[in-house]
């Protein structure tokens, strides 16, 4: 993210342009998301990192250049109006995405516990133990190998239906940012109070 805000922060001082690198932006964070699906339990850490990197760096190109478009759009005497909805609308977009999200992840894997613990009757409250405290995986000795790979799968699982709610919410954003329109950036300082 900080290198993403870098490379916009210099490409905005040279260029005097914002549009481009929000709509760049969206598209890297709607890529990176998007390749968080095809993460399995054999992914690498190399994998993992890549696609969170081409999300940060996404995230790194719109995050701050959002907030100066929005600042450019609208007279001086405005701007701290224009900052604090921006703050609040990317806090509530969160807040929001989250709950979804959440109630995404909890909801599958309930039932991923429920389906296991019917297969492995005498380990069902382990598994149920499982969803409030995963190292519990890691700490349990004498699992059989069902149950083991069980728990990992039903981790698993409930990740991809998160995903795939991710990305979703990207395209959303992909959509949002081709709306933008190109302001001029001044050169001149605004004034700011009367």
């Amino acid at each position: 993210m900080v290198v993403g805000a870098s490379i916009a922060g210099a490409c905005m001082l040279r260029l005097g342009r914002f549009r481009e690198l929000i709509v760049a932006g969206g598209f890297l964070i709607a890529i990176g998301n998007s390749l968080l699906i095809l993460l399995d339990v054999d992914s690498n850490n190399g994998q993992r990192i890549g696609f969170l990197a081409i999300t940060g760096v996404g995230f790194g190109f719109c995050v701050q250049t959002m907030l100066m478009g929005a600042q450019c759009a609208v007279a001086g005497l405005d701007m701290a109006i224009v900052t604090t909805l921006m703050l609040f609308l990317r806090t509530l977009g969160g807040i929001f995405s989250l709950s979804v999200l959440s109630s995404v992840f909890n909801n599958r894997l309930r039932t991923a516990a429920d389906e296991l613990g019917a297969q492995y009757p005498q380990y069902s409250q382990l598994i149920l133990d499982t969803i409030n405290d995963q190292s519990i995986i890691g700490k349990s000795t004498g699992l059989p190998e069902g149950v083991r790979l069980g728990l990992t799968d039903m981790f698993q699982s409930a990740l991809h239906k998160v995903f795939l709610g991710l990305t979703a919410f990207s395209a959303l954003m992909v959509i949002s940012t081709l709306l933008f329109k190109h302001v001029k950036m001044n050169t001149r300082r605004k004034k700011t109070i009367n």
